[in-house]
């Protein structure tokens, strides 16, 4: 029997609100987090959190969710716990607690992987996709401003060496 239920990777792109994505159990209602595209805009702000759920537990059980981007290390993110949700018990981290990921990241696309952990009556329990991990891709772009203004550039480039010809 498994020790987990449903997980999911939380993220905030920009400050535009929290975006619940399932990593193993397809809730029917939120969108998967292995295999998607998450679009970010070079310098903007990129905040994960997670959530996982366990099969009711004694006191004592620690839940947390890892995660790196491309080769780094991993960074653990601990969830607390935050209640019950229907016959499991509930490890949130969606809100001051969420970590920023976004500001720093170059140009291109980049691997996020998140697995998750918990302890309980001293045994390890992981949630790591049989062993693979869990893992989607963040494409930073241009922010559309700064191609607005290098396209106004290279038009305005292009009609001085109209003029001169």
């Amino acid at each position: 029997m498994s020790f987990f239920g449903n997980a999911y990777v939380v993220l905030d792109n920009n400050g535009g609100g929290n975006a619940f994505n399932w990593v193993d159990i397809n809730d029917g209602s939120n969108p998967a987090f292995t295999g998607a595209t998450f679009t970010l805009n070079l310098g903007n702000s990129l905040k994960i959190g997670g959530e996982a759920q366990t099969f009711p537990q004694a006191l004592g059980t620690t839940v947390s969710m890892f995660y790196k981007i491309d080769s780094g290390s991993f960074v653990q993110l601990n969830l607390p716990y935050a209640g019950a949700r229907g016959n499991n018990d509930l490890w949130q981290e969606a809100g001051a607690g969420m970590q920023e990921i976004g500001t720093g990241l170059g140009l291109g696309q980049h691997t996020l992987e998140v697995y998750y952990q918990a302890v309980n009556e001293n045994t390890l329990y992981v949630n790591n996709g049989d062993g693979s991990n869990y893992k989607a891709t963040i494409n930073v772009v241009p922010e559309p401003t700064t191609m607005l203004l290098v396209g106004m550039g290279l038009a305005g480039a292009m009609m001085l060496r109209r003029r001169k010809a």
